[in-house]
């Protein structure tokens, strides 16, 4: 009990999880306790999110966070099933793609069923920990044109609208200079991706129309009125769905791995859809 605490918090929130400001749908889960504490880990959930902001093209985000990859099977074939043949403008993965006992095999496999569409990438705690040398990392995701952003910036044109698109290093395992970051973006639709979302305090103090993070899981397990019964440090209170400070607004998907055991209860995987200035029913 005193190392889980010494690694992150109990019951940081009790808050239920926010849906976004234009509106949240994913199909619900059923089953009693044990089905979902023992099957619930594979019930993946393709959430959809609209948002509303000034200024910005019409966008769809696939965004793909904590996959923990170790090896080839089952798991991974799950998830590469979920985004094959998807059709989003763009994609996003907010780190932790691998995890401890990660195979080379695996995650090119993975990678290589990514869409062919623009992506971009961060580094999680555990791509610190586990690859040793980032730019050969940082060389794997570019073979899949994937760019990887480490405390750096690009833009990005969509429908003749430039997004700026931001990508930190992690809170946890990195190190990352905000203000040096962000003090230069262009002016226009700014989109940051950041692992944990420990950083979102101090990134609503600039102008990022939306932050995109992870890291947490949404607790993997979550308990009624109580809320997720554990989080890393790196989390803060920003456990899942959507918050807002300033005019940013941050959204932490639940992710679709798992840590310390292959378990989740009240808390699916879930690929996360986000839909910017979409009409929708």
């Amino acid at each position: 009990m005193n190392r889980a605490r010494g690694f992150g918090h109990f019951f940081p929130s009790r808050e239920d999880i926010a849906p976004s400001p234009k509106g949240t749908h994913e199909a619900p889960t059923q089953g009693h306790f044990g089905k979902r504490l023992s099957q619930e880990v594979h019930w993946f959930r393709h959430s959809t999110h609209h948002l509303t902001l000034a200024d910005w093209p019409s966008l769809h985000i696939l965004h793909l966070t904590d996959l923990h990859i170790r090896n080839e099977g089952d798991f991974l074939d799950r998830v590469i099933n979920e985004v094959r043949g998807l059709t989003p403008d763009l994609i996003v993965l907010t780190g932790d793609l691998i995890t401890k006992g990660w195979t080379h095999r695996a995650i090119e496999h993975f990678l290589s069923a990514l869409p062919d569409v623009p992506k971009v990438a961060v580094l999680g705690n555990w791509e610190h920990w586990m690859v040793g040398n980032l730019t050969d990392w940082q060389a794997r995701l570019h073979h899949h044109n994937i760019t990887l952003l480490v405390d750096e910036w690009l833009s990005l044109q969509f429908n003749d609208t430039i997004v700026n698109i931001v990508g930190t290093d992690d809170h946890l395992a990195g190190h990352s200079d905000l203000q040096t970051l962000c003090q230069d973006i262009p002016t226009g639709p700014a989109l940051c991706l950041t692992h944990s979302p420990g950083y979102f305090d101090q990134l609503c103090q600039y102008p990022l129309d939306l932050i995109l993070a992870g890291h947490a899981h949404g607790g993997q397990i979550r308990i009624p009125k109580l809320g997720a019964l554990w989080v890393p440090r790196g989390t803060k209170q920003y456990v899942a769905g959507w918050y807002q400070q300033n005019e940013s607004h941050l959204f932490v998907s639940r992710g679709l791995g798992w840590s310390v055991a292959p378990i989740r209860l009240q808390c699916p995987p879930e690929v996360a859809h986000i839909f910017i200035n979409h009409s929708h029913q």
